[in-house]
């Protein structure tokens, strides 16, 4: 039996959310964090889950992890890339989930 949506913990407010394709570990990025990036179109705070392949989602985190500026911030990045990187090393992907919107 698969789990429901209602059980995932994603999306959560506040955070976004990268998932990995096939053991759906994820990890949650504070939105905060991640407006440090405004140029950042790929972690974005908005929008739809995207699934997406890893490279383009590990160079944003290595640009990421240069402006946390603590270490719960670092570490969530550096959990992130490592679940990134997984998914490069079996040619899968990962989900990038935005917050919850009440648009």
């Amino acid at each position: 039996m698969g789990s429901s949506d209602a059980e995932r913990p994603w999306p959560r407010e506040g955070f976004v959310a990268v998932v990995g394709a096939e053991a759906q570990e994820h990890v949650f990025l504070a939105v905060g964090l991640i407006g440090r990036l405004p140029e950042c179109s790929l972690l974005r705070a908005l929008g739809s889950t995207q699934w997406m392949a890893g490279e383009p989602v590990r160079d944003a985190l290595a640009e990421l992890i240069e402006v946390a500026s603590d270490a719960d911030e670092r570490l969530a990045v550096t959990q992130a890339l490592e679940l990134v990187e997984f998914a490069i090393g079996t040619g899968t992907g990962v989900a990038v989930v935005p917050p919850p919107c009440d648009c």
